[in-house]
């Protein structure tokens, strides 16, 4: 029992570490090999941590952040998907396995909403992102067409897919798809084309 105790306190030692590394932010990006190194942690709520302090080190720590996408455990990879999205533009060398991590429906949701908040920089996803257009849940119809407008006029190629939601059962889709292709024929701050 005793053994166990340590164990714990160990595991919750290291969570309060990782955190406030990632309270410094990017001054503390000469943590992140460190951190990465403590991803093999047997335990997933220690990984989850240290996903997220990567995510608040930013830009440096999106290659381990990607690689965290690979992980067992839903709850690492969603923690990665998260601090992806937190990292927002600067993160757009995860786009590729942001889309690729679409397939997970344990994860699905937040990996859209990461690509959204990547914006135009994730245009690479916009296939991926056009295709969950059809998908039978409303709410990842609903949040595929938030991010495809999000990235604006980068989305052009799903204006087809976003023309058809117009016709969808529901009325919030429909309205959701006429403001995408609103903000793709007009970005923010930008003219009509």
């Amino acid at each position: 029992m005793r053994t166990f105790s340590i164990l714990v306190i160990v595991v919750f030692v290291r969570g309060i570490a990782a955190l406030a590394l990632g309270q410094i932010g990017s001054e503390a990006k000469a943590a992140i090999p460190a951190l990465t190194e403590s991803l093999k942690d047997s335990d997933s709520d220690a990984r989850v941590v240290v996903a997220e302090s990567l995510g608040m080190i930013g830009p440096k720590a999106v290659p381990a952040l990607t690689e965290l996408l690979k992980n067992k455990s839903e709850d690492v990879r969603q923690a990665a998907v998260v601090a992806l999205g937190k990292i927002g533009p600067e993160a757009k060398t995860a786009v590729f396995a942001l889309s690729e991590i679409l397939k997970d429906k344990e994860v699905r949701d937040d990996a859209v909403e990461a690509l959204g908040k990547i914006g135009p920089q994730a245009k690479a996803a916009v296939p991926a992102l056009a295709d969950l257009l059809r998908d039978e849940d409303v709410a990842v119809r609903r949040a595929a067409i938030s991010a495809l407008g999000k990235m604006g006029a980068a989305a052009a190629s799903a204006v087809r897919a976003l023309t058809e939601s117009l016709n969808d059962e529901d009325a919030f889709i429909r309205e959701t798809a006429a403001e995408a292709l609103e903000k793709i024929k007009k970005p923010e701050g930008g003219t009509a084309k």
